[in-house]
């Protein structure tokens, strides 16, 4: 019947539209109102990881010229983000009130602070082409993990690990052919650099999330041996399976679910707790809250014991997970005993995302 063919012949179109547009079709078209979030976060994802890359070449750009500043180029790349949040809820509000300003401000701590280690101060000019090909192939993995969570957002399904692989895999390419020549700053920190994206980028997926959140973290290095933060020694290959699989409803407590965890492993004697608490951190009930957010931590001031909304920015995740890091001093935490679960870790990541409320 003609009715019937026009059918067929829209949805073979539909199936070639970016996935932003499709999701404005569908929902025109009167698609079940239980896909609309789903379809929200998968637009919202994408933008944000549209906004770590291009912030990221932002840098690169400055970084390879050696002169300029990165504020209107910064600027530019923030407006297409905000205008792409606001594209996807105009069709009625999704994900967490307020999320554009908390998702755009914990990229942009986080993206200087890459830019500054992969290209640290007072490295000479010869490392700055070397270190802005660094900065583009990290901004290009961050928007290829986020696009793997959008699609997993929009299909109601797991995220496929031959996705992450596949980004993964471009980021170890990118980093071996930056030091292909020498004179870079850094030298070997693919996998540093991968732990940190995935710590900061998996927990905007999970603010994005329509219901709850799958976070996932894979660490693919150029050995075939290497460390996962927070734990001892593991063999990872390039395209392999999952490391970790944890699923959590938001929103997290803290006095429910994230005290909890400091009280079984950090506030003992001798520790975090009692009168003289190592490194003036009290985290015993009715104490941990003050001490931590919005609190530079001792051992490395550039950052924040919690840094709300950034846990990619916030020092506690690093004690955590342990070496290697962006910036760590010390041992692991807690200290002499087994790294935390990975639910009690993507817990406190989760609850820093959400903008660390004292709820």
């Amino acid at each position: 019947m003609p009715g019937t063919v026009r059918i067929e012949v829209c949805t073979v179109r539909f199936r070639s539209l970016p996935l932003a547009v499709a999701a404005l079709l569908v929902t025109a078209a009167g698609a079940p109102a239980a896909e609309s979030p789903r379809r929200c976060a998968a637009i919202k994802a994408k933008a944000a990881g549209g906004l770590v890359a291009a912030s990221l070449a932002c840098d690169a750009k400055v970084t390879r010229r050696g002169k300029g500043t990165t504020s209107a180029c910064l600027l530019g790349a923030r407006t297409r983000f905000e205008r792409l949040f606001a594209k996807a809820e105009r069709k009625g509000t999704c994900g967490v009130p307020g999320d554009v300003a908390t998702i755009g401000d914990y990229v942009a701590a986080f993206v200087a602070g890459t830019a500054g280690v992969l290209f640290p101060a007072g490295s000479p000019d010869a490392a700055r082409r070397c270190a802005a090909k660094k900065m583009q192939r990290s901004g290009a993995y961050g928007r290829g993990r986020l696009a793997c969570w959008a699609r997993s957002f929009a299909s109601g399904s797991a995220v496929e690990s031959r996705c992450f692989a596949g980004s993964a895999s471009k980021l170890v390419a990118g980093f071996t052919a930056a030091e292909v020549k020498p004179g870079c700053a850094t030298g070997g920190d693919v996998s540093t650099i991968e732990a940190a994206l995935n710590v900061f980028i998996d927990p905007i997926a999970s603010l994005l999330g329509p219901t709850s959140t799958t976070t996932t973290t894979t660490v693919v290095s150029t050995s075939t041996t290497s460390s996962r933060p927070g734990g001892g020694p593991t063999t990872t290959i390039a395209g392999g399976p999952p490391t970790s699989t944890t699923t959590l409803p938001l929103p997290i407590s803290f006095s429910a679910d994230v005290q909890p965890i400091f009280t079984q492993n950090c506030a003992l004697s001798g520790c975090h707790a009692g009168p003289s608490p190592k490194e003036d951190l009290d985290l015993t009930a009715g104490q941990s809250f003050s001490h931590l957010v919005d609190v530079a931590s001792h051992q490395c001031a550039q950052f924040k014991r919690v840094e709300p909304g950034a846990p990619g920015a916030s020092y506690i995740i690093f004690k955590l997970l342990g070496p290697p890091q962006l910036c760590f001093s010390g041992d692991r935490m807690p200290e002499d005993a087994a790294p935390l679960p990975s639910a009690d870790r993507t817990t406190i990541q989760t609850w820093i995302a959400e903008g660390a409320p004292n709820n």
